[in-house]
């Protein structure tokens, strides 16, 4: 997705298909602009059911916003 709008949507739309999140940092990599974060994200599904998943993202900052945002993470568990 580019642009904020486009965000705003996608993350609207995720958020409808679950009942809440939460991020548990295990490690965060800082180097010059950018910051590295290694989470596990526990989610809690429409069923009540709660899944961990591994999840890795990379920030790149530019003048103090997030100017590129990459999410690496195997939702296919959260949906199964």
């Amino acid at each position: 997705m580019t642009g904020r709008n486009d965000v705003k949507q996608a993350v609207t739309d995720f958020f409808a298909t679950i009942d809440g999140l939460s991020h548990h940092l295990l490690q965060t990599w800082e180097m010059k602009d950018t910051v590295i974060v290694q989470a596990d994200v526990t989610y809690l599904r429409k069923d009540g059911r709660r899944v961990t998943v591994p999840n890795a993202d990379i920030l790149t900052f530019s003048g103090g916003l997030v100017r590129d945002w990459r999410i690496y993470i195997d939702l296919a568990p959260v949906y199964a």
